[in-house]
């Protein structure tokens, strides 16, 4: 519940689209209904995945539109020089990695020594994946401004010939 309100919000932030942001912020509440539910249906007797899947496929669509809006509308700069870009491929890359586990976990009835393995290779190699992908994030220097956006202003009372080696011969 407060992943989904943390990422939601700060995707909220990245993304410039008025509607999409409005949409996000609103996802919450639908959101936050349906883990209530879902609490209240089943309780603590055992353990539901519906929401984990629904949050997981939720991000991964925000993620995919927020990466084409930043490929389709800015091109002051390349998108991997950004720290926003790694972040959202460091979370991609956990939520459909998750997406998949779950999914693997639900399908499997029975929990077979093979198909533990298997998650436990799922689950590690997601995780070694997304935690270099959110190093190399943190190491990232993004560009200054770039030098034609750039406002140099002479002031106009400054007699720049007074400085030539010719005028002090004279």
């Amino acid at each position: 519940m407060v992943e989904f309100i943390l990422i939601a919000y700060f995707f909220s932030f990245l993304i410039s689209s008025l509607l999409a942001k409005k949409v996000i912020k609103l996802a919450i509440i639908p959101f936050l209904l349906l883990i209530l539910v879902d609490f209240l249906i089943i309780g603590n007797r055992e353990i539901h995945n519906y929401p984990t899947i629904i949050e997981f496929l939720t991000f991964m669509i925000i993620i995919i539109f927020y990466l084409f809006e930043k490929m389709r509308f800015d091109l002051s700069q390349p998108i991997y020089l950004t720290i926003n870009f790694w972040l959202s491929v460091g979370l991609l890359v956990y939520f459909a990695g998750n997406f998949f586990y779950v999914m693997l976990a639900e399908s499997s009835n029975n929990h077979t020594s093979e198909i533990r393995n298997d998650l436990a290779f799922i689950s590690s190699s997601i995780t070694l994946i997304k935690n270099i992908i959110l190093s190399i994030s943190f190491t990232i220097k993004e560009p200054q401004e770039n030098l034609d956006e750039y406002d140099f202003k002479i002031p106009l009372e400054i007699n720049l010939d007074s400085f030539t080696p010719s005028n002090n011969l004279k």
